[in-house]
């Protein structure tokens, strides 16, 4: 088993900087997903990595490195934006998946841009699974797992979310 398969602690996790490497685009995204602001999700991330070094020394491999990740993720941002006491409107002039691409925004239809209207309205909650279940391609369980919540918590999660963007969407 390698290091990337190691589920239930069977290998010592990958190295810390390998964890840096694998992921840290796709905590940005899912940071930027959440602030809208590309300054603060830097620093954010910054504070996500430092947290995660931190702690890493004590990462028994229990949970996939992915999940143990994101999991730091989702809190330090949760605690971010409570800090500022307000959610912030995500960006709609830039895409978070080619933020610096001119041609990708510019490729950008309207039924995209609608939808990102539409997903700044939702609550964190409801935005944060939505983003890991379609934008991530995670499963029940790993989405559980990262937001420590039962699977069947997520099944209702993500039906609520859906019929409140479909509602949102037929507005």
């Amino acid at each position: 088993m390698n290091q990337q398969e190691n589920r239930r602690g069977d290998a010592s996790p990958p190295p810390f900087e390998e964890l840096v490497k694998m992921y840290s685009e796709r905590i940005f995204k899912l940071v930027y997903s959440r602030i809208g602001d590309y300054h603060d999700t830097m620093d954010v991330v910054q504070e996500i990595f430092y947290r995660a070094y931190r702690g890493y020394s004590s990462f028994r491999g229990e949970a996939q490195p992915f999940t143990w990740l994101y999991r730091i993720a989702l809190n330090t941002t949760s605690r971010y934006l409570s800090k500022l006491g307000r959610r912030k409107e995500v960006s709609l002039e830039r895409d978070f998946v080619h933020m610096d691409d001119p041609q990708e925004r510019v490729e950008l239809d309207e039924e995209k841009m609608k939808l990102r209207k539409m997903l700044t309205k939702l609550n964190d909650e409801h935005r944060t699974i939505l983003f890991l279940r379609y934008y991530e391609g995670l499963d029940y369980k790993e989405i559980a797992d990262i937001l420590g919540i039962p699977m069947g918590t997520v099944r209702s999660r993500l039906s609520r979310a859906r019929t409140t963007l479909e509602k949102l969407m037929e507005a």
